[in-house]
C-alpha cells in the first residue's frame, strides 16, 4: 500500500538548527539527514495550529487500533537549568522538527528548496541559515510505523525565510596570555611585513580602470 501523505506548511516563526546541506547531521541511528526546526511559543497561536493540523492527519490516516501517536515532530524545549530531580526544564518554547533523507533511492542527492519572503526560489551560495533566522517550514506529513511505535513525521522539502542571519562558527576562544609567550600565527614566506595605514594618498594613472565591486 502506497504512503499517504499531506503537504503541512508552517506559520513563521524562529528557524533553528537548519542542516540541509552535505551530509546533513546524523541522527540516533547514525543515519545522515537533512533537519530544519521552527521555535514558537507553547501554548501559543502557532502551537495550536500545527497540533490541529497534525491531529487531523493523524486521525483520518493512523493504522486501525491506534490511539494517540508516540510522537508528531512537537517537543517542548528543553533549557540548561535542572530541576530538583535533575530533569531539564522546559524554556516556555516549543520545537517543531522536520527531517529528510539526503538522497533519493537511485542515489541522487536531494535538494531542500530556499524561498525568501515573497515566495520566489533563491540561492543562498555557500552560506548557511544560522539561528536567529526566521521564516516557515514546508514538507509532507506522513504515518511512520517503527516496530510498536506509530505517529506522524513530516519529511523536509522547503524553507521560506523572512529574516536571514548568516551561520557563523565560533569557537569561543578568547585573548589569552601564556607564560611562554603568545602565538600571532605561522611567519609568512611572501616577503610581507606588517604596515599600518596612515591615509598616505594613492595617485591612479589615467589608464588604471575603475572596478566595481
Amino acid at each position: 500500500m502506497a504512503t499517504v501523505t499531506k503537504q503541512l506548511v508552517t506559520p513563521v516563526g524562529d528557524l533553528m538548527w537548519v542542516f540541509i546541506d552535505g551530509k546533513g547531521k546524523k541522527d540516533l541511528n547514525d543515519n545522515d539527514r537533512y533537519v530544519a526546526s521552527l521555535r514558537f511559543p507553547d501554548g501559543g497561536v502557532i502551537h495550536k495550529s500545527l497540533e490541529a493540523e497534525l491531529r487531523a492527519f493523524w486521525t483520518e490516516h493512523k493504522p486501525k487500533g491506534k490511539g494517540k501517536p508516540k510522537s508528531n515532530g512537537l517537543k517542548p524545549e528543553l533549557g540548561k537549568e535542572v530541576d530538583a530531580e535533575g530533569e531539564k526544564i522546559p524554556t516556555g518554547q516549543v520545537m517543531f522538527n522536520m527531517w529528510t533523507g539526503i538522497a533519493f533511492p537511485d542515489g541522487t542527492q536531494k535538494v531542500i528548496k530556499i524561498y525568501n519572503s515573497k515566495g520566489t526560489e533563491v540561492s543562498l551560495g555557500k552560506k548557511k541559515i544560522g539561528n536567529g533566522s526566521r521564516g516557515s517550514l514546508s514538507g509532507q506529513m506522513a504515518i511512520y510505523i517503527n516496530g510498536a511505535n506509530v505517529g506522524v513525521t513530516v519529511y523536509l522539502s522547503g524553507i521560506q525565510i523572512t529574516k536571514f542571519v548568516e551561520f557563523k562558527q565560533d569557537d569561543g576562544f578568547k585573548t589569552q596570555a601564556d607564560t611562554e609567550g603568545g602565538f600571532d600565527g605561522v611567519e609568512n614566506e611572501d616577503g610581507f611585513t606588517g604596515t599600518e595605514d596612515e591615509d598616505v594618498p594613492h595617485q591612479a594613472t589615467p589608464e588604471t580602470p575603475k572596478v566595481a565591486l
